[in-house]
């Protein structure tokens, strides 16, 4: 809107022509378009430069309630806007928690299957390795290997309790 400010001389005018600026504003308001919020400001910014204060100062009031109140209306709609995406994100962080939790139950499960699984193998091996070093106990060709069964009886058997402690904690 277009406004020849020279043009105006009586308060009838300028009260005129706060009136069309104030419907203007409610338009802009309406519409929801931010461009037409923001010239709606403008024009009544620019009545309140133009007008003579002996004329026009509680239409200058007028006019500054309604520049604050298209900004009130816009800043309503950015809350609103912004509860929505608040609301938004606690229900993609419940997700998130969702689906975490499940990969760390998920993970748990497989670590004990995993540590049940290694304690159930040692458990085996360590009968089948009992039973090598009986079978090769009377054979002196076999001392070495005896031996090196031995060690390696002694590392299994200092793992199984970590193993099975494992296993508790999950």
């Amino acid at each position: 809107m277009s406004i020849n400010w020279d043009s105006l001389s009586t308060f009838e005018d300028w009260a005129g022509t706060l009136h069309k600026l104030l419907a203007t504003a409610t338009d802009s308001i309406q519409s929801g378009d931010v461009t037409e919020r923001v010239e709606a400001q403008k024009q009544l910014n620019d009545f309140i430069i133009q007008s003579p204060n002996a004329i026009a100062g509680e239409l200058d009031n007028i006019a500054k309630n309604a520049i604050n109140d298209i900004f009130k209306t816009a800043l309503d709609e950015a809350l609103a806007g912004i509860s929505a995406r608040t609301a938004d994100l606690a229900m993609h962080v419940k997700t998130v928690k969702a689906v975490t939790s499940e990969a760390e139950n998920r993970a748990r499960s497989i670590r004990l299957e995993s540590a049940t699984r290694v304690i159930g193998t040692a458990t085996q091996i360590i009968r089948d390795l009992n039973d090598l070093t009986t079978a090769i106990s009377e054979s002196e060709d076999e001392q070495e290997l005896a031996g090196r069964i031995d060690n390696t009886l002694e590392s299994i058997q200092a793992l199984i309790p970590s193993v099975m402690a494992m296993r508790r904690t999950d």
